[in-house]
């Protein structure tokens, strides 16, 4: 038992009942600059995203593109063994926002939403590698469709 009170119920989410996640960069250069959005609608992951593709000296930018069952398995997993559902759970807000403002910072974003309603957005100064990297292979494996 807690000094405070009762320990509150904390659901545990699971990658199975995610139904959304995003991740972005907002970089001064925008070659640098992504955003990318996958969302479950009807049992079928859709994936969104704007990039730069540097093998094709050009920006990408897809609409609900349908993620095939390979890359879903692929994404629960990058979630799973890299803890971003705990991280996402458990993120706080800095209680002070820093003294120093770089206006040209290069800042991270993070995003999952649930079947239950729940869903949060983290910033931050760095990113998920695998995470990032799984998106960006998404994006030059469905660039060619655009």
């Amino acid at each position: 038992m807690r000094l405070f009170g009762k320990k509150k119920n904390v659901k545990i989410h699971t990658a199975q009942e995610l139904n959304c996640i995003s991740l972005s960069c907002n970089h001064m250069n925008y070659n640098y600059c992504y955003s990318f959005f996958a969302e479950k609608k009807n049992e079928v992951w859709l994936f969104s995203a704007k990039s730069y593709v540097e093998s094709q000296d050009r920006t990408i930018e897809l609409e609900k593109e349908i993620i095939d069952s390979t890359h879903v398995q692929q994404m629960y997993k990058i979630i799973k063994e890299n803890g971003l559902i705990t991280y996402i759970e458990n993120y706080k807000e800095p209680k002070q926002k820093a003294k120093i403002f770089l206006s040209d910072a290069t800042e991270y974003y993070f995003g999952m939403g649930f079947n239950d309603g729940f869903s949060k957005k983290a910033g931050s100064l760095s990113v998920n590698d695998n995470l990032e990297c799984f998106f960006f292979e998404l994006v030059q494996q469905y660039c060619g469709k655009v």
